[in-house]
This record gives C-alpha cells, structure tokens and sequence, in this order.
C-alpha cells in the first residue's frame, strides 16, 4: 500500500459519515472525494487538503509543508516527502523545493522563479526544459 494512501482519506461518492454507528449512510447527495492529511502546527494535527499544498521545502532534516493557511514541519526529510505524494501533481523543482503543479500562478525562467500566489520558490537550472515540458508551456 502507498505511503500516501495511508495519510489520505479518501470518501466514496454519494456518502456521508453516519457517526452514530461508525459507517458510511448512502445519500442522494453528491459529494465530492475529500482528499488531505493532517499536519502537526503548534502542538496540534490540522487537516490540510492535498490542493492546498504550495510547496515543500527542505529544512535540515525536517521539511515545512506550506499552504495559504500556514507552515506545518514534519519529520521527514524531503526525498521521504517526495514518495508520498503523487507525482501527476507534485513535482521537485530544487534540492530543497517539491510544488504543487496546480497552485503554480507563473513562472519567471530569467530568474529561475515559481510563483505560487504569493509564495516565491527557486528552481533549478537544469530542470528549466523540464519545467518548459511538463506544464505545457508556449513560447
């Protein structure tokens, strides 16, 4: 099983978590799969939705997960980080940097920049034709 898969929890379509028996209730309702981790931030596990991972940075040993909502520090180190999550939207721009394809706002190649929102995260020279390949990109 993939190390990912075990952080994730993922909700079947049209069910909700019925408390009362600690199963799932079919409802007419279509809910869309809710899929996160919880992070530790300042002594407490937050849930945090894959899509709002910005980046992942390397410090140390250790490796901050940033989103719009804060910095969580975990204990692994970045290439341990690096497996978990899902390549198709994840990918390592930097030795000390993985981001979330999806929260990619531009790309500064003169300066070897990414974007993500307000967020700044180098990227490696080699990687610039990579980066050009992967995320489709028109000159």
């Amino acid at each position: 099983m993939n190390k990912l898969n075990s952080l994730l929890r993922s909700y079947p379509e049209n069910y909700h978590a019925d408390l009362s028996n600690n199963g799932y209730q079919k409802e007419d309702l279509n809910i869309v799969n809710n899929r996160f981790l919880f992070l530790k931030k300042n002594g407490k596990f937050e849930k945090v939705a894959i899509d709002n991972i910005l980046c992942i940075q390397a410090s140390g040993n250790y490796t901050d997960t940033i989103t719009d909502g804060g910095k969580y520090m975990n204990n692994m180190n970045l290439g341990q980080m690096e497996e978990l999550f899902p390549s198709a939207n994840f990918i390592r721009v930097h030795r000390s940097y993985i981001v979330n394809i999806k929260n990619i706002t531009s790309i500064d190649f003169a300066n070897y920049k990414i974007f993500l929102g307000n967020h700044e995260v180098p990227f490696s020279r080699n990687l610039k034709e990579e980066l050009s390949k992967r995320l489709n990109i028109i000159r």
